[in-house]
């Protein structure tokens, strides 16, 4: 069965979302530009309540959308379960072809 496993595996790892990348950049940027206008102005600085609630809204936007694709086909792993019950492929024809490559 590892054997199985080993040539069903494709893959390093799922792929990023673009959009939470997109995002994630978005917020980036805004956390830089905070930073460079608190060394500019100090603390309190002109805009910063704006920016503050930017840096709110991307990261509750981020939380809405998984950061990794899941329906990848260039990323499959397949992992033994003892109960075939448990093990079931998120696919019906992805589970036929493991069971003609099984029995």
């Amino acid at each position: 069965m590892q054997q199985k496993a080993k040539e069903f595996f494709r893959g390093k790892g799922r792929q990023q979302n673009p959009e939470y990348q997109r995002l994630s950049q978005d917020l980036k940027n805004i956390r830089r530009r905070i930073k460079y206008q608190k060394e500019k102005y100090g603390k309190q600085f002109p805009g910063r309540e704006n920016l503050i609630q930017q840096v709110y809204n991307k990261r509750k936007l981020m939380l809405q959308i998984p950061a990794s694709l899941d329906k990848d086909e260039s990323f499959k792993r397949l992992h033994y379960i003892r109960y075939a019950d448990d093990s079931a492929p998120r696919t019906r024809k992805r589970s036929f072809k493991v069971l003609e490559a099984i029995g």
